[in-house]
C-alpha cells in the first residue's frame, strides 16, 4: 500500500493549496457552510433548520468548524480528495496494472478537480456527496475479492454514507449487494432476487420523472448490471452469509444513527423529511441529462463489443454509425460557440462530455465482464447504481466525487491497438482542456500573483481578475457585523448565508435556500406569519441569484419579497448582495 499512500498525500496535498482560494459557489458553499456554523452552534438537523442530509455530516461538519474553521473544513476536504486518490490508484492497479493506475490518477486530476482561477474550486465546497465518492471507490475495491469479512467493512461504509447522504449509502449498499451474488455462475434463489430488487430499486428511483432522458441514460447500466450478476450469481450457501455480514455492517450505522430521527418526526415525518420520500425534490430539482446519452450508450454496445473479428460488412456499417454519432454527438455535446467566449464553450463542453461518457464506461464495463473479464463485474456492478447519484440533477458538479469509480474501469476495458490510441488521444484533449485553467491558477499562486481580501475573519487568495467578487462579499459582510449584534439573527434571501457565515450570525428561521418550489409557498407564509412579520431580523440581506434557478425565487415567493420591500430599506449594494435595515 506504500504506493497508494504516497499517490493519497500527494494529490491531498495539491488539494490543501487551495485552502485559501476563493468561495466558487456563494449559494452552495454558502448554504453547506452556514448548515455547519449551526450544528457547531448546538442546532439539530431536520428539527432546528431543513436539510436533505444526514445526521453524520453535521456532527462531522460542525465538529470541524469548531476545531479548525473555515480551512479546516477545506483540510477534510483536502484528505478525502487524497483518499480518493489513493483508492482510486489501488482499485485501478488490480484491475489493469500500474501504468494504467497512473494513468486514473493523471486523469482524476485533470478532469474531476477543477479550478477556475475567477472563481475557486468546487473542491472545496463541503458536498456530502464527496464522502459518498471516496467510500464508492472503498466499496468497489474491497468487493473485487467478495468475502464476508470484506463485506461486512462495505456495508459500514455504506452504512456511514447513508447517515451523511441517504440515497449514496443506500445505492452504494445496492451495488455491494450485486456485488456479493458473483460466483461461479450456479445460481440460487438469492442469485436471482439480489439483482432484480436492484433493477426495481433503480426503476423505482427515477419513476417520479417518468420516462425521461435521465431514466433512460441510468437506469440501462443497472439493468445490465444486475442481469450478467444474475446470471454469473453464486449458490445460496454461498451467497447468503455474505450478504448477511453486508447487512448487519449497514444496520450497525445506518439505525443508531437514524433512531433519534426517526422518534423525534414520526414515521410519516421522517419519511418525508429524511428519507425525502413524497418531498417532490425530483419535480424541484430534475434537469434533463445531456442529449445522447442513450445513444452512445447504444453505440457502445456495438462498435466496442469485445467480439472481434467482426465480418466485413458489419465493420462497414459500424464505422459509419460511429462516425455518424460522433459527428452529431460533438454538436449537441459542444453546443453553439459564444462570440468571444472560446475558452467558456470548451469548458462546456467537456463537461457535457464526460457526463454522457459516464454510463458509458459501466455498459463497456457490463460487456466486458459479461465476455471475458469477470473481474470487472463487482467493481461494475457498485459503480451501475452509484451512478443514480446524479438523479435527479445530473450536473458536472454531481458527477465529481464519482470520477475515482469510473476511472478505473475506463483504464481496465480491453481494447485493440486502434481504439486505445483514439481513446487516448481523445481522453488527452479533454483532460489538456479541463486542466488549464487550473494549470493557469496554480502558477499564479506559486508565483505570488494573487490578490489577498479578507472576508470577516478569514483571508482568501484570488486571481486579481476575481478579486471584485470576493469584495462585493467581504463588503457585504462589513456592512452586517457593523448593523448586528453577535446573538441576532439575520435573513438572508433566496440564498446569501455566505454572508451570513462569514460574519459568525445566525440564519433567521428553517431554511437557508429558497430554491423555488421548496420550500413551497405555504412553508414560506407559515415563517413569514409565525416568526419573522411578528419580529422581523434587525438586518436583511439579499441577492440577485442570476443565472441560476435561485435568481426565480424573487418572482415564485412574492409574499418574501413583499414583506422585504415593505419592512426593511436599503442601506448598502455591493452587487450581487444588498444590506436592508428594518423600518422602524
Amino acid at each position: 500500500m506504500a504506493t497508494p499512500l504516497a499517490v493519497a498525500l500527494g494529490v491531498a496535498a495539491f488539494a490543501a493549496a487551495w485552502r485559501r482560494y476563493g468561495v466558487f459557489d456563494f449559494a452552495d458553499e454558502g448554504v453547506l457552510l452556514s448548515q455547519a456554523w449551526r450544528a457547531a452552534h448546538g442546532q439539530v438537523p431536520h428539527v432546528d433548520f431543513e436539510t436533505g442530509y444526514g445526521p453524520l455530516y453535521f456532527a462531522l461538519q460542525g465538529a470541524v468548524l469548531r476545531a479548525g474553521g473555515l480551512v479546516g473544513i477545506r483540510l477534510v476536504l483536502a484528505a478525502v480528495h487524497g483518499a480518493a486518490a489513493g483508492l482510486c490508484f489501488a482499485l485501478a492497479r488490480r484491475l489493469a496494472g500500474p501504468t494504467a493506475a497512473w494513468l486514473a490518477v493523471a486523469l482524476q486530476v485533470a478532469l474531476f478537480l477543477p479550478v477556475s482561477p475567477r472563481l475557486g474550486t468546487p473542491i472545496n465546497i463541503p458536498y456530502p456527496a464527496w464522502y459518498g465518492g471516496v467510500s464508492g471507490v472503498a466499496i468497489a475495491w474491497l468487493v473485487t475479492a467478495p468475502t464476508a469479512r470484506r463485506l461486512a467493512v462495505a456495508g459500514v461504509i455504506a452504512g456511514v454514507v447513508a447517515a451523511i447522504k441517504p440515497n449514496s449509502g443506500v445505492l452504494l449498499v445496492v451495488g455491494a449487494a450485486l456485488a456479493a451474488v458473483a460466483g461461479d455462475g450456479r445460481r440460487g434463489v438469492l442469485g436471482v432476487v439480489v439483482p432484480l430488487l436492484a433493477a426495481l430499486t433503480a426503476v423505482v428511483l427515477v419513476a417520479p420523472s417518468g420516462v425521461s432522458t435521465t431514466a433512460i441514460s441510468l437506469v440501462p447500466p443497472v439493468v445490465g448490471a444486475a442481469t450478467f450478476a444474475a446470471l454469473r450469481a453464486g449458490d445460496d450457501r454461498t451467497v447468503l452469509p455474505r450478504l448477511l455480514a453486508l447487512g448487519i455492517g449497514f444496520a450497525l450505522v445506518v439505525v443508531p444513527a437514524y433512531a433519534p430521527s426517526f422518534v423525534a418526526l414520526g414515521p410519516a415525518g421522517f419519511a418525508r423529511d429524511v428519507l425525502l420520500i413524497g418531498a417532490g425534490v425530483a419535480g424541484v430539482y430534475e434537469l434533463p441529462y445531456p442529449a445522447g446519452a442513450f445513444i452512445a450508450q447504444l453505440w457502445a454496445l456495438v462498435t466496442f463489443l469485445p467480439a472481434s473479428p467482426r465480418p466485413g460488412w458489419r465493420r462497414m456499417l459500424v464505422t459509419l454509425w460511429s462516425a455518424v454519432v460522433l459527428f452529431y454527438g460533438a454538436r449537441m455535446v459542444m453546443g453553439p460557440m459564444d462570440a468571444g467566449a472560446t475558452a467558456e464553450w470548451l469548458r462546456r463542453g467537456v463537461e457535457t462530455a464526460l457526463l454522457v461518457a459516464a454510463p458509458v464506461v459501466v455498459i463497456w464495463g457490463v460487456e466486458a465482464g459479461a465476455m471475458e473479464r469477470t473481474d470487472l463485474l463487482p467493481p461494475v456492478a457498485v459503480a451501475a447504481p452509484a451512478l443514480l447519484q446524479l438523479y435527479p440533477r445530473p450536473d458536472f458538479a454531481h458527477l465529481l466525487p464519482l470520477g475515482p469509480l469510473l476511472l478505473p474501469l475506463l483504464v481496465a476495458l480491453p481494447r485493440g491497438p486502434r481504439v486505445r490510441r483514439w481513446g487516448f488521444g481523445i481522453g488527452a484533449g479533454l483532460a489538456t482542456v479541463r486542466f488549464a485553467p487550473t494549470a493557469l491558477a496554480l502558477a499564479a499562486l506559486l508565483l505570488g500573483r494573487t490578490e489577498t481580501v479578507t472576508v470577516g475573519r478569514e483571508p482568501l487568495t484570488i486571481a486579481p481578475a476575481g478579486a471584485p467578487r470576493l469584495h462585493a462579499l467581504a463588503d457585504a459582510v462589513r456592512g452586517l457585523v457593523a448593523r448586528t449584534s453577535p446573538e441576532a439573527s439575520v435573513l438572508a434571501f433566496p440564498a446569501c448565508t455566505a454572508v451570513t457565515f462569514f460574519a459568525d450570525r445566525r440564519q433567521a428561521g428553517p431554511y437557508e435556500y429558497f430554491f423555488p418550489g421548496r420550500p413551497d409557498t405555504t412553508q414560506v407564509g407559515a415563517l413569514l406569519s409565525s416568526t419573522l412579520a411578528p419580529a422581523p431580523p434587525p438586518v436583511a440581506v439579499t441577492c440577485t441569484a442570476e443565472g441560476t434557478g435561485l435568481a426565480r425565487a424573487w418572482d415564485y415567493y412574492p409574499d418574501m419579497v413583499a414583506f422585504l420591500d415593505g419592512r426593511y430599506r436599503v442601506v448598502a449594494s455591493t452587487p450581487p448582495f444588498v444590506v436592508r435595515e428594518a423600518l422602524p
